[in-house]
């Protein structure tokens, strides 16, 4: 979406400084923003920088921890946990 904004023909239609990024990131279901040069260099257009970039956008971060969500079926989940064992062991 971003790209679409900054490489489209006619930018006049389309203005990349118009474009909420916080309520586009919520249309598509975002827990947090992506970590992208185009949204740092707009952040800092905006007097951001640093970590505090993502604040120069109207968009609340949640804190869901997505490797905690349950598979339904019994042998996906399975997998899964046998997956994330397997991630802790190579990290240690």
């Amino acid at each position: 979406h971003v790209r679409a904004y900054l490489e489209h023909r006619l930018p006049y239609i389309f203005r990349w400084e118009k474009v909420s990024i916080g309520s586009t990131a919520r249309l598509y279901a975002l827990l947090k923003l992506p970590d992208m040069p185009e949204l740092r260099k707009r952040a800092k257009a905006n007097g951001k920088r640093g970590k505090d970039w993502m604040t120069a956008f109207d968009f609340e971060r949640r804190d869901v921890k997505t490797g905690s969500i349950k598979y339904a079926d019994e042998k996906r989940e399975a997998a899964r946990l046998k997956r994330v064992e397997e991630e802790k062991k190579l990290r240690e």
